[in-house]
């Protein structure tokens, strides 16, 4: 991306008004922990080509997160000038700064060892960076024909340009890394040959849509979150009709509910909970709100049914909160509460599970419906690691980049 001089001269100024705090409260709000003010301080004086080092020395997806990552509630609402509503606007000076990279100049040392990496997504790629700078030889194996796992299937495109993924992918492909594609794992790859010819293993498989027991699922034009988001990425995406519910209440349902509106005329979102209580950020439930889409609180999904004339009906039961043992809010139906609401398309966003049944095949120990993880993010068999939303059950790109930073330095240690 080219930036005119009065781009230039202003985003001087956003870095001129950093204060360049001793404590950094926008670091400790990084989970990369990228040194924030040191790559501002840079940009001021117009060390551009070091700023950019300085945030992919932390995150080598930095281009891809100054576009996604919820800055409100990390780095940007951290910053010390947030207090008087005007934080830096560091997504800005990140994405400006990432743009004058250039290839590392030291020479890499290669060790000889190697370590097999199952996914392509930002957990994956992350971590093949981190491991590679250190001369380790990453073999990326991803089942597709793609890299970048939701950033190339089910991230809507409005989100984030091609050319912050292309910008990040191609710095890590230059890199000591081997790309392995259409390969997945328990049928053309397998866990037992991957561990006896590398030195390690790594898992970032990412989740997918968890499917809920609800009778008339299996209707037309009801979706569950995954499928429905790849099908409403292409240029003509799926058109599911005049009005369409969307349930849930995580970043997902909100991006469901956006790419719902491309070609529907209304969509509403049903959440168990208060919008208090809703997992998703606060920027994703304004984005949605300012697309237009109407949430609604307190209703939990009863059945789907069909009348004679074809006509699609979602019944609902309002709900209650009551605290439960953990002392969160639980939803509670309130008896004779039920209503129907009339619609076109169904979308369940209702959360992410790993494939249970390919992990008890491969010899994982499960805990609940993820992989167990020890602390030092090793899985139940031997030298096997495991990063990105596997680990905490769906989370940011950023979250997925520090858990493969931590997981490649425990490696590093053991190699």
């Amino acid at each position: 991306m080219k930036y005119t001089e009065k781009e230039r001269t202003n985003i001087r100024f956003e870095a001129g008004r950093c204060l360049y705090c001793y404590d950094a409260p926008c670091i400790k709000g990084c989970p990369a922990n990228i040194d924030i003010p040191e790559f501002i301080k840079a940009i001021r004086e117009l060390h551009d080509t070091r700023a950019a080092r300085i945030v992919y020395d932390d995150n080598p997806l930095g281009a891809i997160c100054a576009e996604i990552c919820p800055s409100d509630e990390l780095c940007r609402g951290k910053c010390t000038l947030a207090k008087q509503g005007k934080p830096i606007n560091i997504p800005l000076l990140q994405h400006y700064a990432v743009q004058n990279i250039l290839p590392d100049e030291d020479p890499i040392h290669y060790t000889g060892k190697k370590v097999a990496i199952i996914g392509a997504g930002p957990g994956g790629m992350a971590a093949a960076a981190f491991l590679s700078r250190h001369g380790i030889l990453a073999r990326i194996y991803e089942q597709s024909k793609k890299l970048g796992g939701v950033l190339n299937s089910t991230l809507p495109t409005e989100r984030i340009p091609d050319g912050s993924i292309e910008m990040d992918f191609k710095r890590i492909l230059s890199m000591n890394i081997e790309i392995h594609y259409n390969k997945t794992l328990g049928k053309n790859v397998h866990l037992k040959d991957l561990v006896k010819g590398n030195d390690a293993v790594i898992i970032a498989t990412g989740l997918r849509s968890k499917k809920i027991d609800i009778k008339g699922s299996g209707h037309s034009n009801v979706f569950f979150a995954d499928d429905f988001l790849k099908l409403a990425r292409p240029a003509k995406p799926k058109k599911l009709g005049g009005h369409v519910i969307v349930i849930g209440g995580g970043d997902v349902a909100m991006d469901c509910a956006t790419q719902a509106l491309k070609t529907a005329r209304r969509v509403s979102l049903y959440y168990r909970r208060g919008r208090n209580e809703m997992p998703a950020s606060h920027e994703e439930i304004q984005r949605a709100e300012e697309h237009g889409v109407s949430l609604n609180y307190l209703c939990s999904p009863v059945q789907i049914n069909r009348n004679n004339s074809g006509d699609l009906f979602l019944e609902f039961i309002e709900n209650t909160l009551v605290e439960d043992k953990r002392g969160r809010p639980k939803p509670v139906a309130i008896k004779n509460t039920g209503f129907k609401v009339k619609c076109d398309g169904i979308v369940f966003a209702v959360g992410q599970t790993a494939d249970e049944q390919l992990f008890r095949d491969l010899g994982f120990a499960l805990d609940g419906n993820l992989p167990e993880i020890g602390d030092d993010y090793q899985s139940s068999v031997d030298n096997v690691y495991l990063v990105g939303d596997i680990v905490n059950g769906g989370g940011t790109v950023v979250e997925a980049v520090k858990l493969a930073k931590e997981v490649a330095n425990l490696i590093l240690e053991e190699l």
